[in-house]
Formats: structure tokens, C-alpha cells, sequence
């Protein structure tokens, strides 16, 4: 890679990854390989938005880590293995809430890993409380499988925060 004199300046060695990761990149008229992380992904919420979890269930690995990061006192928090103990986290979602929206509007693709964001509202059977919240869900997809999930939102809002 040759570099000229005005590539040389402050944080030079970084301009030069940089250029150097950028160039590995594929171009995007190039296809996705089959099983690439985002399709996996996208799948899923589509499964999730038709409310087919057995669909969304194929897409997570026989080995999962998944896990909601919030209050023990939900009962969907804690961490899940399998994808019937995953199935069971999304059992315990109407226990406690009535999902009214739920959108993902922007999907991060960096690899293996996924980024998703998205707002919700959302009532609150324990509190009688309507919500909304932003949220943030992290994926890693091998195989064509989801390995591992986090998600993350404002919980404090269920309680009117």
C-alpha cells in the first residue's frame, strides 16, 4: 500500500489499519454468503414480528448464551442454554408485559456479530403502567446459528422513570 506524505499525520499508524480494514472489506456487490450473521438475524425478528417462535427457535444453536440484562424479579431475566429454555424466555414475556409495539429500526452487521436497535412500548401487568424504551440487542451468529444473545433496555421505565 503506498502512502503519501500528506497520509502522514497525526495518528498516521491508525489512518493506515484503517485504510487497510477498509480494504478487505467486501463490496456490497458482492452476495452474502449463505447463514451470513445479518440474514440469520433478521430472520429471527421477522419470526419474532409473526409471533412464530418454533421458526425463531431453529435459528438459535443447540449451545446458546442468552440472556436479558435486567431486574432478577423478571421473570425472563437470567441466563438461558438451550433453545427450550430460550423458548421459555419468551413464555415469560406476556407474564409481565403486553408488548403493544415492538420495532427494530437499525441492524449493525460487523462480522459475526449483530447489533440491533429498537424501541418498544409496552404495558406493565405488575405496575398497570404503558412504557416505551428504546432497546439494544447484541448477536453472534456461527454456523448460521445465534450462539449468543444480550439485550438491554430501560427497565426503570416499566415503573414510570
Amino acid at each position: 500500500m503506498l502512502l503519501r506524505r500528506k497520509d502522514l499525520i497525526d495518528n498516521s499508524l491508525i489512518l493506515c489499519n484503517l485504510r487497510l480494514n477498509l480494504a478487505s472489506l467486501p463490496s456490497p456487490n458482492q452476495s452474502r454468503p449463505m447463514g451470513a450473521a445479518l440474514d440469520v438475524v433478521q430472520q429471527g425478528y421477522a419470526a419474532f414480528g409473526r409471533k412464530d417462535i418454533p421458526a425463531l427457535l431453529k435459528l438459535v444453536a443447540d449451545q446458546v448464551d442468552w440472556k436479558e440484562i435486567c431486574p432478577d424479579s423478571l421473570p425472563y431475566s437470567g441466563l438461558r442454554r438451550t433453545p427450550a429454555e430460550v423458548g421459555n424466555f419468551f413464555s415469560a414475556i406476556p407474564q409481565v408485559e403486553d408488548l403493544t409495539v415492538f420495532e427494530p429500526q437499525e441492524f449493525i452487521e460487523a462480522g459475526d456479530s449483530v447489533t440491533v436497535l429498537g424501541y418498544l412500548e409496552a404495558f406493565a401487568l405488575d405496575t398497570n403502567q404503558k412504557f416505551q424504551s428504546e432497546w439494544v440487542h447484541v448477536l453472534t451468529v456461527r454456523d448460521g446459528k445465534i450462539i449468543r444473545w444480550r439485550g438491554f433496555y430501560d427497565t426503570a421505565a416499566r415503573y414510570g422513570h
